[in-house]
């Protein structure tokens, strides 16, 4: 069980941009989230085990982080545990999971 899908998830809609080394920014849709990880729906998803940057926008702020590819089904999305998340951006996810905690 990988530490994200530890902890309580909360359906979130959000774009995100996600990019690996070397290749060009992919857009998909956040689903859910949690303090360690997100679900993206994208087509073209990356392998599992891939490092990736991913970048949350939502109306109100920006959140932007390393993640580790933990699961990836082509063509429906994939499962991201999120890396060394900077202070600044670790105060936007934790506002965005007390809000949909209500």
């Amino acid at each position: 069980m990988h530490r994200s899908s530890r902890m309580p998830r909360y359906e979130f809609t959000a774009t995100a941009e996600v990019t690996g080394k070397g290749t060009a920014i992919r857009i998909g849709r956040v689903r859910d989230i949690s303090s360690g990880g997100s679900y993206i729906a994208l087509a073209d998803t990356f392998s599992k085990g891939s490092l990736v940057i991913v970048t949350i926008s939502s109306l109100d702020a920006i959140f932007q982080c390393e993640a580790t590819v933990v699961h990836s089904t082509m063509g429906i999305g994939m499962g991201l545990e999120f890396r060394n998340i900077a202070p600044r951006f670790q105060g936007v996810l934790d506002a965005w999971l007390k809000q949909a905690e209500r």
